[in-house]
């Protein structure tokens, strides 16, 4: 699995790219995962898998403005050139000026054009 962590102002979210929000990226985790399926031998056991796509999660916390308007569940976002699609946000913390917010964003290897 291949963990990312990356910091700085590189989180652009928007519907179908019309509206873009620049942030700060207070921390960040890409996370890869198999989506598979055990093959069972005769006794019960494994006797190979079955792998059919990556699945790319993205995990991040970003500092906006207040005004800015929080993505919502299947908007599209790009961080660190990795474009995915908002699966939950969570408002962590605002006050006058800024507010915390936390993103899980999710897409596949196929859905990036890799194989």
């Amino acid at each position: 699995m291949t963990v990312k962590k990356i910091k700085g102002e590189d989180v652009r979210w928007g519907t179908d790219g019309l509206q873009t929000v620049a942030t700060t990226c207070l921390s960040c985790n890409t996370s890869l995962a198999a989506q598979k399926e055990n093959i069972p031998d005769n006794t019960g056991g494994t006797r190979g898998m079955v792998f059919y796509e990556d699945q790319i999660t993205v995990n991040m916390e970003v500092l906006c403005d207040v005004a800015a308007t929080a993505p919502v569940s299947g908007d599209s976002i790009t961080v660190d050139g990795i474009t995915c699609y908002v699966t939950n946000v969570e408002k962590r913390a605002a006050n006058r000026d800024f507010q915390k917010l936390a993103i899980t964003a999710e897409t596949s290897a196929t859905m990036l054009g890799e194989e």
